[in-house]
């Protein structure tokens, strides 16, 4: 590989990096000047959850998700013996790799 095509990959990747970082200096921007506005800090937090995540469907499953695994993280920490990452696999890892291994096989095509 030469340098003129290495220059142009790591230009064009820097390209593509500052553009996804574009829209969420919007979105940071918009939400400070909401936070400024609002009443108080409960009142920015819910209407801002209700507009970034139940309004927009297609974000519900990840929000639920990593809500889960936060909450379980939380659940499963022991101050003497420090975390219990059996129940956080058992619990929190092994029911969505089951969930996407059985909805794998159900859309496969049978033969």
């Amino acid at each position: 590989m030469k340098l003129k095509e290495l220059q142009t990959i790591i230009t064009e990747k820097i390209k593509n990096l500052k553009a996804q970082i574009e829209p969420l200096k919007a979105l940071f921007g918009q939400l400070r000047k909401e936070h400024s506005e609002s009443k108080n800090t409960i009142a920015f937090v819910k209407q801002a959850f209700t507009r970034e995540i139940l309004e927009k469907k297609e974000r519900i499953p990840g929000a639920i998700i990593s809500a889960w695994i936060l909450l379980l993280l939380i659940v499963s920490y022991d101050w003497t013996f420090g975390m219990d990452w059996p129940m956080v696999f058992y619990f929190g890892v092994l029911p969505f790799i089951v969930y996407y291994i059985v909805r794998t096989v159900r859309q496969a095509p049978s033969s």
